[in-house]
């Protein structure tokens, strides 16, 4: 899946950047153009230390281009073929600086793309197990942390969508199950 970044929540400047020779106002448009994707994750979360545990395929505008892993140790990504590595290369010298919050700012590279991909990956699958038993929901007037959701115990349908509806009114902002598309019953 393309990463999200309102999910990743990293902060971005549009500096420029260099990468491998490229310079990011001159890293050719075709680049910042294509489309990431993580296919088929295998995540060991117990495997995993001080890096994620983890192996997927890597997709470029929809074309399998090869794969990825991580043996969760620390540690960069082992990319296979090792031309992955320098397509992903490519097309992180198109992206701006990640600024963090005490100013420090670092060049994107794969490990970082990949590991966005991956983070927002396993973030949706966790929301999903969640909306799978209850119903999440946020209140426009609220202020929330990342991840953080108002729940009601019960399984997402009708009845409950009805309750939200009354209880709160124009209040709701977002139903969880409903951007994740789980299907009302």
């Amino acid at each position: 899946m393309q990463i999200d970044e309102r999910i990743c929540g990293m902060t971005k400047t549009i500096e420029s950047s260099k990468i491998g020779g490229l310079t990011l106002c001159e890293a050719p448009p075709r680049y910042s153009q294509m489309k990431v994707e993580l296919r088929n994750i295998k995540h060991a979360e117990f495997a995993s230390q001080e890096t994620d545990c983890f192996t997927a395929s890597v997709y470029i505008d929809g074309v399998k281009e090869g794969e990825v892993e991580n043996s969760g140790h620390g540690g960069s990504n082992n990319y296979h073929p090792h031309g992955l590595f320098e397509k992903l290369s490519k097309i992180a010298a198109t992206k701006p600086k990640i600024l963090f919050g005490n100013g420090h700012e670092i060049d994107s590279c794969p490990d970082i793309i990949i590991g966005d991909i991956l983070s927002a990956e396993l973030e949706k699958k966790s929301l999903r197990r969640h909306c799978s038993r209850k119903t999440l929901f946020r209140l426009k007037d609220e202020t929330y942390k990342d991840g953080e959701w108002l729940t009601v115990k019960a399984k997402y349908g009708p009845q409950v969508r009805e309750y939200l509806v009354k209880k709160y009114g124009t209040r709701v902002s977002e139903i969880l199950n409903e951007t994740l598309m789980m299907p009302v019953r």
